[in-house]
């Protein structure tokens, strides 16, 4: 029997979620990527926490089970094989992952995601977690930390809540970063831009987007970063 949540039905979920299985797969994204890819998706957010772990265990996705996105381990470094579930925007391209369609963002991610270890193999332009743009020693602390998940540096106990990931918890109620605009422009108004170093690469904001003031993550985002409450 077909049931419906939302906007999605259990029938077009499950079908979604079997067709950008199949396309990730084509495109040589790992098990964990495609896992936590799909997991942002509006498909699997419409189907039941029994019904996605069986379909994930079915396609193969589900080593660890599907409740592991929601509680994962507490050890950081664990963290690393679910904690792409949490990104919501492609760090390079600043594009936000595609929730409505979960086949045509397929298609579409970033290949840098491909190997489940985008700290590892994206470059940093656009804060994962919250969208806004990196600059200056906020981008820097954002490389640092994930150089550091890559094995390549120590993490430090606050890092967890930093660039990839979030503090989650009933006492967190942070605003979203593009939100705090008179923040923003303060910092923006007392930090000029630093004048071009030969063979540097120009970084530029396409999408037009508020500098992120921290690398501390806010979580989920209450309203659309496009389009504002």
């Amino acid at each position: 029997m077909e049931t419906t949540t939302g906007s999605v039905t259990r029938d077009s979920a499950e079908s979604q979620i079997r067709q950008a299985h199949a396309v990730y797969k084509s495109r040589g994204f790992t098990d964990d990527a495609t896992a936590s890819l799909i997991a942002n998706s509006l498909a699997y957010r419409s189907m039941s926490e029994e019904e996605a772990g069986e379909l994930f265990v079915e396609l193969g996705m589900a080593e660890r089970g599907v409740n592991d996105f929601y509680n994962p381990p507490l050890e950081y470094v664990d963290m690393k094989i679910t904690t792409m579930v949490y990104s919501k925007f492609e760090p390079d391209t600043g594009a936000p992952i595609g929730a409505a369609d979960a086949v045509e963002y397929a298609a579409r991610a970033t290949s840098c995601f491909a190997g489940g270890e985008p700290w590892r193999d994206c470059t940093l332009n656009y804060h994962p977690v919250d969208g806004c743009f990196l600059e200056g020693a906020v981008l820097q602390e954002c490389k640092r930390v994930s150089r550091a998940m890559s094995g390549r540096g120590t993490l430090k106990p606050a890092d967890g809540e930093k660039c990839w990931n979030y503090a989650k918890g009933p006492s967190i109620n942070l605003p979203y970063q593009a939100q705090t605009q008179s923040q923003i422009r303060l910092a923006q108004a007392s930090a000029p831009a630093a004048a071009p170093v030969a063979q540097t690469p120009v970084r530029v904001n396409t999408w037009n987007r508020p500098v992120c003031t921290s690398a501390f993550s806010n979580g989920p985002a209450i309203c659309d970063p496009e389009t504002g409450c």
